[in-house]
């Protein structure tokens, strides 16, 4: 069986346990239904609200091909309403009482143009990597299998973070670098350079949020996590949390960046015999320094897209610059981006000398020379191998 084929069964194999799971795992009590407009009636119009009686045929769900009417509010504040038209399709809540079936507007239904995006994102990646579109889809689709439906419930049971994180970490790092890459020397060397990292930035993250009394209380959805799991008795350590989340925010970047020293130092080694482990450590960090310039920038702006809504909120409320920098939320976030960026600097090192370690041509080629009777020899002032030969 060819890798190509063995690949599409995994492929299939997880695509199938997917497909279960999405109905399984994310069960719920409410019934969700999607639900096309037939027609639109104004009920009332008033100075600040209007009322329409929209009557849906249900397009999904046990109550496919029913028929409900549902009134649509329309506020003066139109970034709260849902403006919806004949053959348009929306989301609706339904339940079904003794006197029938009821519902209510939940929203637009935007599924169709998710997977319009998606189809699109799959054919420009297919166009850009060419025969390698298989490998690096699957591992995508396997790093969201691994976030979804093994992470996210075992940190729902109270399980600790940074420990369902690490092994997360592990294993997306594992499969991406061998979907990637395959068994290789070069894999070896990212998998390590990008752990070390990771683990490096978590132990300082530890101490630093410590130091700076971080409880991870005042993130966004913590009270209502709090609020849901005390009736179950489960307890979930947020201060845990806030430093799990830290490490995966960067570590995409730390992948990229292990992956792109590796790959440079094997070609750069096999071009450059000559070289001692010392030269292609210099070289992994004069080629990770450039690669650090643009991918520090990206790490940060990340962090300040997330924290745009809250920034432009203090601005607004005009709150003084030492109560916003204090702020636990805000103290977080740039802890966590400094801390974030520390991964994708200390990746550019640990990297570059494991690959120096893994790539040396030094110990091949005195073994050449001594086995086979090539004239390589090496010049112990300036500790390079040489062809003695010429």
């Amino acid at each position: 069986m060819t890798n190509d084929s063995r690949l599409r069964n995994l492929f299939f194999r997880y695509f199938f346990i997917f497909l279960l799971a999405r109905f399984f795992v994310f069960a719920d009590e409410d019934i969700f239904a999607v639900g096309e407009v037939l027609e639109i009636k104004n009920l009332k119009t008033a100075p600040c609200y209007s009322i329409e009686a929209i009557t849906f045929r249900i397009t999904s769900g046990i109550y496919r091909g029913e028929k409900i009417q549902v009134k649509n509010y329309l506020w003066d504040d139109k970034n709260y309403n849902t403006y919806l038209k004949k053959g348009q399709k929306a989301v609706l809540r339904l339940r079904q009482f003794p006197g029938g079936l009821t519902g209510s507007i939940v929203g637009y239904y935007r599924q169709n143009l998710f997977f319009f995006m998606l189809f699109c994102f799959l054919a420009l990646l297919f166009l850009v990597v060419g025969k390698r579109f298989l490998r690096v889809f699957l591992s995508i689709i396997v790093n969201l299998f691994l976030f979804i439906f093994f992470a996210i419930p075992f940190l729902k049971k109270g399980e600790n973070p940074p420990l369902v994180i690490g092994f997360f970490i592990g294993g997306s790092v594992f499969l991406t670098l061998v979907f990637i890459t395959g068994f290789s020397k070069k894999m070896v060397s990212s998998f390590v350079g990008t752990i070390a990292s990771v683990l490096i930035a978590g132990v300082l993250s530890f101490f630093i949020f410590k130091k700076a009394h971080i409880t991870g209380m005042f993130f966004d959805g913590s009270r209502f996590i709090q609020t849901a799991v005390r009736t179950e008795g489960i307890k979930i350590n947020f201060f845990l949390l806030a430093i799990s989340s830290v490490l995966i925010s960067a570590l995409g970047v730390g992948v990229d960046i292990a992956v792109s020293i590796s790959s440079f130092l094997k070609e750069f080694s096999r071009e450059n015999p000559h070289l001692n482990i010392t030269g292609l450590f210099k070289a992994g960090i004069n080629v990770g320094s450039d690669i650090l310039a643009t991918m520090m920038n990206s790490v940060i702006f990340v962090f300040l897209g997330g924290a745009l809504p809250i920034l432009l909120t203090l601005k607004f409320c005009e709150v003084s610059y030492l109560r916003v920098v204090n702020y636990e939320e805000i103290s977080a976030l740039i802890i966590g981006s400094i801390l974030a960026s520390s991964v994708v600097v200390l990746t550019v090192p640990v990297t570059s000398f494991v690959s120096a370690r893994f790539f040396n041509p030094s110990r091949s080629l005195q073994r050449a020379g001594c086995l086979k009777g090539r004239p390589f020899g090496i010049n112990k002032k300036n500790n390079k191998y040489v062809n003695r030969g010429l």
